[in-house]
Parts: structure tokens; C-alpha cells; sequence
């Protein structure tokens, strides 16, 4: 028996949720709270669940329902024609999680409305900050990378600093923690659309790995590891200097190798990706294990 369109439709939005391409995101999260105050608790589980089963999968969703891709977009190697109504959709989606967002408490529901907004401006047609190299990478870094920690680092303990007080819980080593998290999110973010090129120039969407083109991608991701590896010693992650500084060793070593014109594939891109985030998130959580700060 064939499933219906009912739930043909189902299946379609599910699938433009991209779970899979969340989880690229998580360990960013996952290290705000690790060095946020109070370490974590059900609070911070609650606000993990909303960031990455409402925010960052509307936000997937939201931007399917215009750029309409038919070939791999992240996540996704082989994207279904886009419902009707999957941004409205995706509004509602993100929209309850705003609404909860409340619970965990007013900064963190402050930085989830700010990063909701940044993400309709990064793919509304009316702003559509993706056209610009240098728009769409400030806002995905800033983004993802500087207000994703930031709703780690809020969301841990079980209650927000007051707003008088965080000046005093807010370290320098806090301030290197999240230069980090963004100088990852800054080499993963074009690697992540490599593959896109022409998808996105026919779009006029011209991203920065559009911009750079593939060995050039390669090369700004060995800069933003190193920086990353720079970032994490300032913090005093020892643990995760290696990481990043053998993550900027192999994306070097990639960029000088690579062969003029070839564009990587959606299969080589995702497992880099994934690979890079399951490192990251097992050393955070290997660290916090063993009672220090990520």
C-alpha cells in the first residue's frame, strides 16, 4: 500500500527540518554551557531542546521554502520538492520555541528572538542577506557562532545571572571561549555550501564559497581553525588547542592539494563536517567530565 499525500507532506517537511545538519551545530551549545555558570542541568537540557528541535531546524526550514534547491543542500543529499506552507510552517515552529524560550529565562529567550531574526534576514527575499559574501558570513558567524554559545552560556545553572551581575561572572576566558565558537563556525560555514556553487549562482546568491571558490574555501577554513586553535589556548582549553590546531593542519594540507577546479561532493563535505563536530563535542564532554571548564 502507497502512503497517502498526507503523509507524503509529512515526510517532506520532516525532511526539510534537516536534524542531521543540527547536529553540526550542537557542540557550539554544548561548549557556551560548559563555560557558562553552574554547569549543566535540566534547564540547560530544556534550552538545548529548543534551540536544536525548534530554532535551527525552522531556520532549515524556513530556508528551503525560498531557495528551493533541488540538488544536496546540508544535511540533505537529495532534497523533496518543497511543500506549500512550509514557512509558515517553520514561523510556527520557531515561533512556540520562542515562546518557551521564556521559561528558560528573559536572556536566553532574548538571544533566541535575536537569532531567529538573524536568520529570516539571512534568507527573506526582502533582505536576503545570503547574496552577500560578506553579509551571510557575518551573520551565520555572529549567529550561530557568537549568539549560539551565548545561549549555552545563559541557559546554564539553574537560573540566569542577573543582568547587573554578569559583568562579574563574565571572564576573559569567557570572551576567548566565544571568539572560539564563532572561528569554528567561521571555518565550517562556507565548507558547508562548497557544493552549492552553481545552485547559488543561479540564485545570484553569492556566498563567501562562492566567492572563494573550492582550494580557496579549503584555505580560509586551515585560517579559522588556526584562529580557533589561537582563541582556545587564550581560554585555557588545552585539551582543545589540538583540536583545532590538527583541524587547520588538515584543511591546509587539503587546500594545497587540491585539484584546480574540482568541486567536493555532498557525501565528502557532510562526513568532514560531522567527523569535525563528533570530535568537538567528545572532547567538550570529555573535558567537563573531568570537572574543568571545556
Amino acid at each position: 500500500m502507497r502512503p497517502g499525500p498526507k503523509f507524503a507532506l509529512m515526510r517532506a517537511t520532516f525532511l526539510h527540518l534537516r536534524f542531521p545538519f543540527v547536529y553540526i551545530l550542537s557542540p557550539i551549545f554544548v561548549w557556551g554551557a560548559a563555560w557558562g555558570p553552574g554547569g549543566w542541568t535540566a534547564r540547560t537540557a530544556l534550552a538545548f531542546l529548543l534551540v536544536h528541535l525548534a530554532l535551527y531546524p525552522g531556520a532549515n526550514a524556513f530556508n528551503s521554502a525560498y531557495d528551493r534547491d533541488t540538488g544536496p543542500i546540508g544535511g540533505l543529499a537529495r532534497p523533496p520538492v518543497v511543500p506549500a506552507g512550509l514557512g509558515r510552517w517553520s514561523v510556527w515552529l520557531q515561533g512556540v520555541g520562542a515562546a518557551l524560550s521564556l521559561v528558560v529565562g528573559p536572556l536566553f529567550a532574548t538571544g533566541y528572538a535575536v537569532l531567529w531574526g538573524i536568520f529570516t534576514a539571512y534568507s527573506h527575499p526582502r533582505t536576503r542577506w545570503k547574496r552577500s559574501p560578506i553579509a551571510s558570513t557575518a551573520a551565520i558567524v555572529a549567529g550561530q557562532g557568537g549568539i549560539g554559545y551565548w545561549l549555552g552560556w545563559s541557559a546554564a545553572g539553574t537560573a540566569e545571572p542577573a543582568p547587573r551581575s554578569i559583568g562579574s561572572v563574565w571572564t576573559a576566558a569567557d570572551a576567548w571561549a566565544l571568539a572560539a565558537a564563532c572561528a569554528v563556525v567561521a571555518a565550517l560555514y562556507p565548507l558547508t555550501q562548497v557544493y552549492q556553487l552553481e545552485a547559488d549562482r543561479d540564485r545570484r546568491d553569492r556566498t563567501l564559497a562562492a566567492a572563494l571558490g573550492a582550494r580557496g574555501t579549503l584555505a580560509w577554513s586551515a585560517a579559522c581553525f588556526a584562529a580557533a586553535a589561537i582563541a582556545l589556548a587564550g581560554a585555557g582549553a588545552g585539551g582543545l588547542v589540538a583540536f583545532a590546531g590538527g583541524a587547520a593542519a588538515l584543511a591546509g594540507a587539503a587546500a594545497a592539494a587540491w585539484p584546480a577546479g574540482r568541486v567536493p561532493s555532498h557525501r565528502e563535505v557532510m562526513t568532514a563536517a560531522y567527523v569535525t563536530s563528533t570530535v568537538f563535542l567528545a572532547a567538550i564532554v570529555w573535558r567537563a567530565s573531568l570537572g574543568a571548564p571545556a
